[in-house]
């Protein structure tokens, strides 16, 4: 018995310390060349939107957080007349093992169990859902997002449905902000 409790903390602490970060020689280090496609975007903005015929009015903010592993984007709005208030967050890295840009979303919405994926064209960044058709009976669709620097302190993100071959379906809406300055 002794034998075996032996055994099992001799392969538990081998177990652990084979996962742990204890090789100060052998340090992660972020994605950050591959998180960099967001610097321009990085930055708080007032937002207004034009989404699915309603006007909503607030902020969007997008910023490096735990420790340039991530990039975070926060959009608060509320509709005029203040009759919807949504909030939404989502975090975005880069898998190395998997070569590819990892997306979650949080929002005041019933949970959408689709992967976003993440992609860019040129300067803009891109994320598209593939969902099951937003009609009845319909085939598959893509909810399409497109995030534009238009200048320096102006972005655009326009939102579309999409059919599986990149055709558009529906025009959903689009978002303008404008950088806030920031106190010296």
């Amino acid at each position: 018995m002794k034998f075996l409790f032996a055994l099992l903390l001799l392969l538990c602490s081998t177990t652990f310390k084979s996962f742990g970060q204890t090789d100060p020689n052998n340090i992660p280090k972020p994605p950050t060349a591959k998180l960099k496609i967001y610097e321009p975007f990085f930055g708080k903005y007032n937002m207004t939107s034009d989404y699915g015929g309603l006007k909503f009015d607030g902020t969007i903010e997008i910023k490096p957080v735990i420790k340039g592993w991530y990039v975070e984007q926060t959009i608060l709005v509320k509709s005029q007349g203040n009759k919807i208030d949504r909030e939404f967050r989502m975090m975005v890295t880069y898998d190395t093992v998997q070569q590819k840009y990892r997306v979650w979303r949080f929002e005041t919405l019933p949970v959408i169990p689709f992967e976003t994926t993440l992609r860019t064209e040129g300067a803009d960044i891109i994320l598209e859902m593939q969902v099951p058709s937003l009609k009845e009976g319909g085939p598959q669709e893509i909810i399409y997002n497109r995030y534009s620097m238009v200048s320096k302190d102006q972005m655009k993100i326009l939102s579309e449905v999409r059919s599986l071959d990149g055709k558009v379906i529906e025009h959903v809406g689009v978002s303008n902000a404008t950088r806030m300055k920031q106190n010296p």
